[in-house]
């Protein structure tokens, strides 16, 4: 039996189309997809079984995906974040360290030989 398996999402694209007519061979058959989040999280993929010219919907069903995309943006954010909050941290250490130093060279005593 030839049909056309047809996927469809808000946040998923297929670049490589998002139909294809199959042969199904009882009892089962997988047909796989290529497909790129648009966004984080989870979110349903519909999936629709139809006749291989489109007319007839024979079964439909929907399946969850689960994406970790991340985007440019959000990874500027957090690395922007954390050079802002490493800044400060960085001047109170330099300060330490030359205040440290200045400390033990006026406390070594003279030789007074």
């Amino acid at each position: 039996m030839r049909v056309r398996v047809r996927v469809a999402s808000a946040k998923v694209a297929c670049p490589n189309g998002a139909a294809k007519i199959i042969q199904i061979d009882p009892p089962n058959a997988t047909v796989d997809f290529t497909v790129l989040a648009r966004a984080a999280g989870s979110f349903p993929l519909d999936v629709r079984l139809e006749t291989p010219d489109g007319v007839r919907l024979i079964g439909r069903g929907s399946v969850i995906l689960r994406s970790s995309a991340v985007s440019a943006v959000a990874l500027l954010v957090v690395a922007g974040s954390a050079v802002f909050w490493r800044l400060p941290w960085g001047r109170r250490t330099r300060k330490r360290t030359k205040a440290a130093a200045g400390a033990s060279t006026a406390a070594a005593p003279a030789d007074t030989a």
